[in-house]
């Protein structure tokens, strides 16, 4: 039997992230009979970085914080060809823009690009890189229909190498069942409290200061309601301002970034993403997973998880009383929240399991490798 492929995930770090925790979870499931994958960080390492060397899991970080010196793209293609990578799986701008040159330059048969956002940051510039770089990558791997559509129709990228893969999480992972009293316990949260949580980075982006406006302007009517904040990043002494300016800063909990994310899900009573731009969030399908309903803007994938009015409740972006309109509406409904839980779990679990990506990327790496005479 011939050794497993070697398959290299490139990325410019792996800190705690929805995308970072896609990487890993490739990384985890891949048939080690067939695949030898291993994550080279460009930048820097992270949180998830070290819980996967921690597991045995060959991680490098490569100390390459720019892609303005061409010699960085020299030093990345020897390194590729001395190791003998036979399929490099970018991710991200900084990732896919370093790994393809340096995967041109050191002919590798197999190279793709996953794109975990739709890029709202990007300029024309960006755009046009993105699409001259999509001719030397064999597929482009998109994490949800809207970012395909951003792939094709913004970058202009062939619509032929974009083809949507959806994020997943093991499902059974996130059952809370039976298991929000102890959480609440733990965390010191009154049983009685409603617990609107949000899992992820502390950024403009995320659309933050808009629910805490908004819990400011329910606080009077739904004295129990509570932010629970989980995850950290630049806007938290901003976002606690905010919310001591309004008068809830009491009602407004900061557990900081943690590793424990199930046991955080099970003390909440819904999961809310207010972006400004989403690709498929990995917390929504958590919170999904543990039976949550959910409030999200109506931005990017965020509608392929969100069936409204089923599942959870979509929002217009920026706008504080939506987000409030759709707060009351969970709190004063039980019946509703539960059945909107229901659906979650169920759209979570047939939609966006591990296994059903797993299946995917791995069908996708033979299809490549076969096409390119690198498959054993």
């Amino acid at each position: 039997m011939s050794a497993p492929v070697k398959v290299v995930h490139l990325v410019e770090d792996m800190k705690v992230g929805g995308a970072e925790r896609v990487i890993a979870s490739i990384a985890r499931g891949l048939d080690p009979g067939r695949y030898a994958p291993e994550v080279w960080c460009l930048a820097r390492g992270g949180a998830v970085a070290d819980e996967l060397a921690a597991e045995g899991r060959r991680v490098r970080v490569l100390d390459i914080a720019t892609y303005r010196n061409p010699a960085n793209f020299l030093r990345l293609a020897r390194l590729l060809s001395r190791e003998g990578v036979a399929l490099l799986h970018a991710h991200g701008y900084y990732g896919g823009v370093l790994g393809r040159v340096a995967g041109r330059l050191a002919g590798l048969k197999a190279v793709l690009y996953h794109v975990h956002s739709t890029h709202w940051c990007l300029d024309r510039r960006h755009k046009l890189i993105e699409r001259a770089l999509s001719r030397w990558t064999d597929r482009i791997v998109c994490c949800s229909e809207a970012v395909r559509r951003f792939v094709v129709e913004e970058e202009r990228v062939a619509a032929a190498k974009a083809l949507v893969v959806h994020n997943g999480v093991d499902v059974a992972a996130f059952d809370a069942s039976g298991r929000r009293a102890a959480a609440r316990m733990e965390l010191g949260i009154s049983p009685d409290a409603f617990v609107a949580g949000v899992l992820g980075r502390l950024a403009e982006v995320k659309g933050h200061r808009f629910l805490v406006e908004a819990a400011g302007s329910l606080a009077a009517d739904l004295p129990g309601l509570r932010l629970l904040f989980v995850g950290d990043g630049p806007l938290r002494g901003d976002l606690a301002g905010q919310a001591e300016a309004l008068g809830i800063r009491d009602r407004v909990i900061f557990a900081g970034e943690r590793p424990d994310v199930p046991r955080f899900l099970a003390a909440m009573d819904a999961l809310l993403l207010p972006s400004m731009s989403e690709g498929l969030s990995v917390a929504l399908i958590e919170g999904m997973a543990s039976g949550l309903p959910a409030i999200g803007t109506d931005v990017g994938g965020n509608p392929e998880l969100i069936a409204d009015g089923e599942s959870g409740i979509l929002c217009k972006p920026a706008d504080p009383a939506s987000l409030a309109a759709a707060l009351r509406r969970l709190v004063l409904d039980e019946g509703l929240r539960r059945a909107m839980g229901e659906a979650g779990r169920r759209i979570a679990r047939e939609r966006f399991s591990l296994a059903g990506m797993m299946g995917k990327i791995e069908a996708l790496y033979a299809e490549i490798l076969e096409s390119k005479g690198a498959q054993r």
